[in-house]
């Protein structure tokens, strides 16, 4: 999980590989609803 020297980047990374990519593509459906 240390790939990245970044902290931010890791966090992102592992949030994208958790909720996968559709979360990442319409954030706005997931928060409008």
């Amino acid at each position: 999980m240390r790939n990245r020297p970044i902290p931010g980047s890791s966090g992102l990374v592992r949030e994208m590989s958790l909720l996968g990519d559709p979360v990442l593509h319409r954030p706005c459906e997931d928060v409008t609803d």
